[in-house]
């Protein structure tokens, strides 16, 4: 008890081998969902996603995003919260990273989980690279399936997706 608000702290700090480490320490912390709220009121959202904004190796950047999936997991909340603090962006220039690719797509997929995020998840740039993806038959195609399934379920985006060629992907449109 008590040790949330250091990590949180320690997210922030200098050196990067200290982030990487607290960063693991949340996403342990936030797999159990008692603890969910209170990263998130405690700024780790915020510290998470600065983390990923930061110049930094992408190991760490791929614990943060661990940390994240983690806390955006059954929790409607933090994934909008995650949108608003500008996650999105950050996390979708990971999905060509062969080091935080997998951790990347994860946090989409559970973004895309809510509906409304769809256009957020658009303007992102996520389409392109999701695709792509297919084309590298990466192991991650199966989650982007998914993500962009979900993008499909709101009219806007489907449109989105099937204008960056995903219209060969028939079989992602709601009949």
């Amino acid at each position: 008890a008590g040790g949330i608000i250091p990590l949180v702290k320690l997210v922030s700090c200098d050196g990067d081998a200290t982030r990487r480490a607290a960063a693991a320490a949340l996403a342990a912390l936030a797999s159990h969902p008692a603890n969910k709220r209170e990263i998130a009121a405690a700024g780790g959202v915020r510290a998470l996603v600065a983390m990923l904004l930061a110049e930094s190796p992408e190991e760490s950047k791929a614990a943060a995003c661990e940390a994240i999936w983690h806390l955006a997991t059954g929790s409607g909340e933090n994934r909008a919260l995650l949108v608003q603090e500008g996650a999105l962006p950050p996390v979708v220039a990971l999905v060509s990273s062969q080091v935080a690719q997998s951790a990347a797509v994860r946090v989409l997929r559970q973004v895309a989980v809510d509906v409304e995020h769809a256009r957020r998840l658009v303007d992102a740039g996520v389409i392109h690279p999701l695709l792509q993806l297919f084309i590298d038959a990466s192991p991650a195609r199966v989650d982007a399936s998914e993500i962009l399934w979900s993008l499909c379920m709101e009219p806007t985006s489907r449109e989105a997706v099937s204008a960056a060629g995903g219209a060969s992907l028939w079989w992602l449109y709601p009949s």
